[in-house]
This record gives structure tokens, C-alpha cells and sequence, in this order.
């Protein structure tokens, strides 16, 4: 693990308290879980009343990837969701278990992928992704790091104060109305700028830090920009 485990868990701590955005909070604890793992890349999908949603990455490869479980309806993160077991595989060994998916983290720079459950008082929530560049199979402190991000996750979800099932599906759906507004402005962003979705997604986020705002309070601006901005 390359970053310092207090300092970085700090950060992730302090995000948890200092803010309300959810999506600005996610993206804070996959960019630190990937720092402290290490890894190439972090994702959280979420089961919402509308299935399964890709909720934060630490990049848009990841985000692809996340989708592309849901098209093929297989991967580690479903498995991990399902079985509510730490999941993983690497190499060949991952395209041989999902062909598709297995393929594309290769084709993304990954060797493999760990997938940890999240739930919350015993009800399944979703899972974390955390894609690595090596092939063996995660020692323990990875698997309790992994861990501890994936109930972070879940924690920022469903918060001390939600105790019921309902609550508990409102909040995550809130959640993944914030994540759209997020895609709606990427989206945005690359229509304008012309520049991909994944420099999008680096341009919002940095926007949003040197603002000093939330992500999703900085989508939220891009949207509404755009849709008040008269026709050319």
C-alpha cells in the first residue's frame, strides 16, 4: 500500500461528515480506496428500484465496465452482490469465468478484479470493484481494506439516521438521481468542448475541486447552464 493508511483514511472520513453530496462523497472514497489498495481502479454499483446503476468510478474506464457487467449480466460485482462473498479472479482465469467482461479489463490495462460486498443491516446494497494490476489473489488486508470502503460506500448511502427498508430504497434512489444529473453533464461537457466522456468526466471533477463545491452541486450547474443558454 503506497499512501499513508492514516492520512488517507482521514480524507475518506472527513468526507463522510463534511459534506451531504453523495456523489461527491463516493467519488472521494473510490479515489482513496484505489490510492491505499493500490489499484487502477475503483466502482460502486448499487441495486435502486430501477436494477442495477453504476454509481461512482474513479474514471470513465471504470464506469464501462461497470455497464458492461449490467449488459452481459455477469461479473464479479453481481456475484459479490448476490452471494454477498468476496469475489474475485485474474488473467485468463477471468476471461474464462466472464469471457466479455474479462476481455475488456484486460483491454483497460487491469490484470484483475476484486469485487466486496456492500449491504446494510443485513439487506444487499450493491458492490465495489476495485480493478488491479496484479494477478494473486488479495491478501487479508487487502480483503479487510476492500472491505472497510465497500461498508463506507454503504454507510454514505444509507446513513445512521435511515432505519427502515423504505428509507433505506429512497435514499439510494436519490442517489442515483444525483449520478444522472453527473452523466447529463459529462455529457454536456463533451457536446460543448468537444473532448471525449472521459475527459469529461476529469474536466467536471475538476471544476468541481477548484470551485470548492460537490460534484454533484457542480452538475447540477452544468445542466442548468445549458438548459437556460439560448439557442445559437
Amino acid at each position: 500500500m503506497t499512501e499513508s493508511i492514516p492520512t488517507t483514511f482521514s480524507h475518506s472520513l472527513a468526507s463522510l461528515v463534511e459534506t451531504g453530496d453523495t456523489p461527491q462523497t463516493l467519488a472521494v472514497l473510490v479515489s482513496d480506496c484505489a490510492a491505499l489498495y493500490p489499484a487502477g481502479g475503483v466502482a460502486v454499483l448499487v441495486d435502486s428500484d430501477r436494477g442495477l446503476t453504476p454509481l461512482s468510478a474513479t474514471s470513465h474506464t471504470e464506469l464501462e465496465l461497470e455497464l458492461l457487467q449490467l449488459r452481459v449480466a455477469d461479473g464479479p460485482c453481481i456475484e459479490a452482490l448476490r452471494t454477498q462473498q468476496v469475489v474475485w479472479e485474474a488473467g485468463e482465469a477471468m476471461v474464462d469465468r466472464w469471457p466479455e467482461l474479462g476481455r475488456a479489463v484486460l483491454a483497460a490495462g487491469h490484470q484483475g478484479v476484486h469485487a466486496y460486498p456492500m449491504r446494510w443491516r443485513g439487506r444487499p446494497v450493491g458492490g465495489l470493484n476495485v480493478f488491479v494490476g496484479d494477478t494473486a489473489e488479495p491478501a487479508s488486508d487487502k480483503r479487510a481494506l476492500g472491505q472497510l470502503y465497500a461498508d463506507l460506500a454503504s454507510l454514505v448511502l444509507a446513513d445512521p439516521g435511515v432505519f427502515t427498508a423504505d428509507e433505506l430504497s429512497a435514499r439510494v434512489h436519490s442517489a442515483v438521481q444525483a449520478r444522472a444529473t453527473v452523466e447529463r453533464a459529462k455529457g454536456v461537457i463533451a457536446f460543448e468542448e468537444r473532448v471525449d466522456i472521459a475527459t469529461a468526466h476529469d474536466r467536471l471533477a475538476a471544476r468541481a475541486r477548484e470551485d470548492r463545491v460537490p460534484l454533484g452541486e457542480m452538475a447540477a450547474r452544468v445542466v442548468e447552464r445549458a438548459a437556460t443558454r439560448p439557442p445559437t
